[in-house]
């Protein structure tokens, strides 16, 4: 039974396409959450995540969605923050989670989207005895790995900015810049000065916030009972 399907409650663009870094070529990512039939939520299944390749897609159980996004997982705050015109599929359940968005937002983010950049940057330019492919040839001509560069500068950028502006900025005014790192046009030393001041910039984001040092946790775990509840008489949509 594909319920993660039948029983979606939203589902939305990722990857380049939601940055608008896409390119002739580029891979199409999705992103979804579904809630449960009442044997998952109730009885002893479980289900988290349903992951697909060919298109590369991820769907999430509603309560592990919930969870990472208490945590400001960079990548979920992505699918809640999205573009209109990159949401693909939404029903009432997926609008009013979409609704809590900003009630997820907290100074997390300091440490969430400093984290993942900053293993973007032990990554890009390590290379050992299992390095091949793709990664292999950009460190090899470039002296570093230019997709670890772009979502090292990509991470660092949006993290200052929604500590500052308590707003997920998705589709980046800054893609043609993200674009040409993609591709290898600047050397190692800018992107590794370039990370040292956006990291300096994250710092002093985190100490001027005004978010919230944690999630409306209340609001949300209220809101995440009465949607399971509603759930359990819902038919899915198909």
């Amino acid at each position: 039974m594909d319920f993660w399907n039948t029983r979606l409650i939203f589902k939305v663009y990722a990857g380049s396409i939601s940055y608008g870094t896409n390119v002739e070529g580029s891979d199409e990512d999705f992103r979804g959450v579904c809630i449960p039939p009442e044997s998952y939520l109730l009885g002893l299944d479980r289900f988290e995540q349903k992951e697909t390749t060919d298109p590369d897609s991820v769907v999430y159980s509603l309560g592990k969605f919930v969870q990472l996004a208490l945590n400001n997982n960079p990548n979920i705050l992505d699918v809640l923050f999205v573009q209109e015109n990159h949401v693909i599929f939404i029903n009432e359940f997926g609008k009013e989670l979409r609704d809590l968005r900003y009630d997820f937002l907290c100074k997390k983010v300091y440490k969430t989207y400093g984290g993942y950049a900053y293993s973007q940057l032990k990554k890009m330019v390590s290379v050992d005895k299992k390095s091949e492919g793709k990664r292999l040839e950009s460190v090899q001509k470039f002296g570093y790995d230019t997709k670890n560069a772009y979502h090292l500068i990509r991470l660092l950028r949006m993290g200052a900015e929604t500590l500052t502006d308590g707003e997920v900025h998705v589709m980046r005014h800054d893609n043609q810049e993200l674009l040409k790192i993609r591709r290898g046009e600047y050397p190692l030393s800018y992107i590794e000065s370039e990370a040292k001041r956006l990291q300096e910039l994250l710092d002093i984001a985190y100490v001027n916030s005004r978010l919230p040092n944690k999630p409306n946790y209340g609001k949300i775990n209220d809101w995440l009972v009465s949607a399971h509840k509603r759930s359990l008489d819902w038919s899915g949509i198909a």
